[in-house]
């Protein structure tokens, strides 16, 4: 799961002025990421 802070850190680093698709992009790529961070914590 996406926290807040996460995804206000990764919006306050993008360009004053940006598109919904790429809002929507980065939080996608935030989700995969903590998907995968989560996952990895599984496997060990």
């Amino acid at each position: 799961m996406i926290t807040k802070d996460n995804l206000l850190t990764s919006i306050n680093s993008m360009p004053n002025e940006f598109s919904v698709e790429e809002v929507m992009d980065r939080i996608i790529l935030l989700e995969k990421i903590s998907k995968g961070e989560a996952d990895s914590k599984i496997s060990t």
